[in-house]
This record gives structure tokens, sequence and C-alpha cells, in this order.
């Protein structure tokens, strides 16, 4: 069977790009052929040898009519390549999105908003808090009187009309996917059938090597943030709870993002009675293991509707116990209680309470910790995921009359 993924970034840029790395190799090493469309390399292109990958010009002008050499190229990849399936990552060019879903029987996976929100973030910025509002003419409105979106006519215009331009072709997938049932809601709000909209879980590849580690890591009470420095995640609500949590504590915040210099100044602006480093830029997977092994606890602060929140069953497979905001598909794996603490929305004084009792007792800390990472073990390995992906793929070629073939190594 040959898996044709369907990406914008091929390379390392957040969590979707790690997902495409991780299932890639996870197909190809139970005997599936991958082949990869990609529109940009992201921060570093990522290269296998023997997969074939092709870089497609105006794969991502999301509104405009592809040029003929793109059209002609895609059919003529499509012809060589043969794939049975396509996996679509990213809302693509309508014309280029329309040739491959009605040339092959297709599965599209909703990481985020994208596909019914013109921002992308479900986000009124002004409140700080989630939009309920179904794409339509009001969402130009709420650009301004929201924040929800850029201040700049044309882009708002242009945002809009990228949703708009996806009637061409997501109509004709014959299978969506997320993964949570926040975005298997909210797709269905968007006027996706139910019955061809599917949970899948989530696939966390770092698992098997950190499932050995146990307990808290080497410093005993670091407080670990993983994410963007932009407004939706949150941070500055991080900051505001742990000024306060009494000391002595060390608050680790790794990422990138256009705030990431705001951020830093918030932080010595509000005189943190902790340590607080910051790691800026992009970590790799050794790098970022090494700080998940090294905190008491993640926080997860979004402020955001997270359609899932990777990086929380991410540090969950390395037994620590995660608290998090209330809001999009974080309940999904954050279990009151249970792997951590879900915390109301903006609550800065319940967020500050948690992360205090955590640091003040390892023993809570440890047990919530690995049931945190029994948890991702169960529903989010390799096997789970696989099972699921290929069910997936089988009912999208059932519904296209095509028969599924699999390769037994």
């Amino acid at each position: 069977m040959k898996v044709l993924l369907v990406v914008n970034w091929y390379g390392s840029a957040g969590g979707m790009e790690n997902y495409i790395a991780n299932v890639s190799t996870l197909l190809e090493g139970h005997g599936l052929e991958v082949v990869v469309f990609y529109a940009d390399a992201g921060l570093d292109l990522f290269h296998v040898p023997g997969r074939q990958e092709y870089r497609i010009p105006n794969l991502l002008d999301l509104t405009g009519r592809p040029p003929p050499a793109s059209l002609a190229l895609v059919r003529r990849l499509l012809d060589e390549e043969r794939p049975d399936v396509a996996y679509i990552h990213t809302t693509v060019n309508p014309g280029l999105g329309e040739l491959i879903v009605r040339r092959l029987p297709t599965v599209f996976f909703a990481h985020n908003h994208a596909v019914y929100c013109p921002s992308g973030t479900k986000l009124f910025r002004r409140s700080n808090t989630p939009c309920r509002v179904s794409f339509g003419m009001r969402c130009m409105a709420n650009a301004y009187l929201q924040h929800c979106n850029s201040r700049r006519p044309w882009v708002v215009w242009e945002t809009y009309q990228r949703v708009r331009a996806l009637d061409a072709w997501l109509p004709l997938v014959d299978v969506h996917v997320v993964d949570s049932r926040f975005m298997q809601t909210r797709l269905a709000e968007a006027g996706i059938a139910a019955d061809r909209i599917h949970i899948l879980p989530s696939y966390i590849l770092m698992e098997q090597a950190s499932l050995a580690a146990e307990g808290p890591g080497q410093d005993e009470r670091t407080v670990l943030f993983v994410g963007r420095f932009t407004p939706e995640k949150g941070l500055k609500f991080l900051f505001e709870a742990m000024a306060r949590v009494p000391p002595p504590w060390r608050l680790v915040v790794a990422g990138h993002g256009y705030q990431a210099e705001e951020m830093q100044a918030l932080a010595a602006h509000l005189q943190l009675p902790g340590a607080v480093e910051f790691f800026v830029g992009w970590l790799d997977r050794e790098r970022l293991g090494g700080l998940y092994r090294a905190c008491r606890l993640l926080v997860v602060p979004s402020a955001w509707p997270e359609p899932f929140g990777l990086v929380g069953p991410e540090a969950m497979s390395y037994g620590k116990p995660v608290v998090g905001f209330d809001v999009g598909g974080i309940p999904d794996w954050l279990r009151d209680g249970e792997t951590g603490y879900l915390v109301p929305p903006g609550d800065v004084g319940h967020l500050a309470e948690r992360i205090a009792r955590l640091l003040d007792d390892p023993d809570l800390a440890r047990r919530l910790g690995g049931q945190g990472r029994a948890f991702v073990d169960s529903r989010f390995g390799a096997k789970a995921h696989l099972d699921a992906l290929l069910g997936i793929f089988g009912e999208a070629m059932r519904r296209r009359g095509a028969a599924l073939r699999v390769a037994v190594p």
C-alpha cells in the first residue's frame, strides 16, 4: 500500500510537523510506502533516503487558481507514483486539493481550526475567551470588534476567502480525522457529516524510550512550559500564577514565536520570586526530552481552545504530571486528579495553587506522573495509532470502492 502525505512544512516547526515525521516512519516500518507532497521545508528540511519527496509550487496558495505548471506537476506525479490513498494534513490550494481528492481516496486530518476559522485560533483576543461564532460574514467584523484576526483589511479578506475556498474540495474528502472530542464537535458544527469524522489517537513517539524514566526529574522544584510565544498559548497566565507560588522554584520556558522578547520582558517586569530560564528557539527531541526529565511538572496555560495539546501527553510519557486550563481538547488526556489537574480557564489563583501542591508534594507528583505515563502507553502508543489509522485508510478506500492492500513485513 502506498500512502501520499500532503503537508505544508516538511521540516521542524511544531506538533503537526513532528507527527508527520513520526507517522511516516511508523508506516514505513510496517511495510507501507510513503510519498510526500510538501509546500516548504520549515525550519529544516526532513529527508529520508529512499522516500519520494516532492516540493509542490503554489500548494499553499489558498485562494488563487493554481498555475498550469503546478497542476501538470501534480497530475504527472500522481500518474507516476500511483498512491492508493491520500493523507492530507493542511489546507491546500483549492485547485490542487480538488485534483488530489477526485483522483484518490482521501483522509484529511484537521490538526487545527483553519478549516472553519479565518484566523485559525478560535480566540477573541480582546477578552481572551474562545470564539463560538460559526464561520460567516461576522468573522470579518469580529476581526475588529474582538481582535481575533489581523486588523489589515486585505488580510481579513484573504483569510475569509481561504476558508470559503475549501468548499472546492473539503466536502469531497472521504474521511476526516481529529485527535479530540472537541475537534470532532467543531468539525460537525462546520458542516462535516458526523459519520465521516473519526477520532484518531495521537502517536507519541518518545514513549518507548521515556517509559523507563522513573520518578521526578533531576530538579525537584522545576516547572516547565513548552510552546509558542504567542497570545493563545497563555504564557502570561503562567507568569502571573508563578508570582503567587512560594519560592524556591525554577521555571523553564522553552519555545519560539514572535512574542519571545515581550515574554522575557514581562517575566523581568513582574520580578517573579523564583528563577526563570528561557530556551528560545527550536529544540530537537534530545534537548526537549532532557527538559521533560528535569522538571517536576508541565503547565499548559492555553487561552485558546487547544485542538489537542501534544506537549501534555509528551510530558506524561516521561512520568510527569500536567496542570492545564480546561479548554479545547485538553480534557481528552488530562484527567483531573488522575494524570494532573484541570483548572478553570484563566483562573490564575487556582493555577498557582495546583502548581504549588505538586511542588510541595513529590510523592503526589510521582503518583500522578506514573498514572499519566500508563495512560499514554495505553492510548497513544504505536500499535493503537497504526491500527486505527489503517482502519481509517480502509474506510476511505471502501467509500471509493477501492481495495485495501497492506504489505506484511
